[in-house]
């Protein structure tokens, strides 16, 4: 009879012992899987958070950047009409305002860059000074050869590379008479307003220019 109440004691302990260990085996699961809700929930409640910062946060408009508007004088830079020999506008040159005691050099050395590169087919044309003659403000502009034709005195196809003062546009009547219109008109600007020089004195290579169907170029032209 002892024998039996303690082998239902055991038995009865043993089984206690099972389902206990099951209940906290299913209990640790059960927090175990709140504490992975709990997270879930903090990560997307920190990241709704965040959207709603983002959200929130004005938008920081770019500021535009205005540059200073510059002052510019404009100049006509012109070419001759092939039947009348008259003056043409090949395009405006602005030339911005500068603080140069006299801007006069200053518009000048851009005038005869555009010049150069819009009816010359980019030869080298140089203005050297201003000049006070008799009281007249006389610019010196000097036509180049490029460094390659330089030196060169009679024409060879063979020698010469590519376009040239000397062959290209002071020969031949035509072609005379057109290069001394756009280069005439276009240094003495005779409808510019502003302060200007009163003529000018074109060299070709550093001397005074001597040729037949240039003639009016071999003389200071006055506005």
């Amino acid at each position: 009879m002892k024998g039996k109440v303690i082998k239902i004691f055991f038995i009865t302990t043993m089984l206690f012992v099972f389902l206990t260990g099951c209940s906290s085996k299913q209990l640790t699961g059960v927090k175990k899987e709140e504490v992975n809700k709990t997270e879930v929930k903090k990560e997307e409640t920190n990241k709704t958070e965040v959207e709603k910062r983002e959200v929130r946060e004005p938008e920081v408009k770019k500021q535009e950047v205005k540059e200073p508007e510059v002052e510019v004088d404009y100049f006509n830079i012109y070419r001759s009409n092939i039947d009348t020999y008259e003056k043409e506008i090949k395009i405006k040159k602005s030339v911005p305002k500068t603080t140069e005691k006299d801007p006069r050099m200053y518009q000048l050395r851009h005038i005869v860059y555009s010049l150069s590169k819009n009816c010359f087919s980019g030869l080298p044309i140089e203005f050297i000074r201003i000049e006070n003659v008799n009281g007249k403000d006389i610019a010196i502009i000097n036509l180049k050869e490029r460094k390659e034709n330089e030196g060169i005195v009679d024409y060879d196809k063979l020698k010469v590379k590519g376009q040239t003062w000397s062959w290209s546009y002071l020969q031949g009547s035509t072609g005379g008479k057109i290069t001394t219109v756009s280069l005439e008109e276009t240094i003495l600007q005779r409808e510019y307003n502003g302060n200007w020089i009163d003529g000018v004195e074109f060299l070709y290579n550093d001397k005074k220019i001597q040729m037949q169907h240039v003639p009016r170029l071999g003389d200071v032209i006055y506005r």
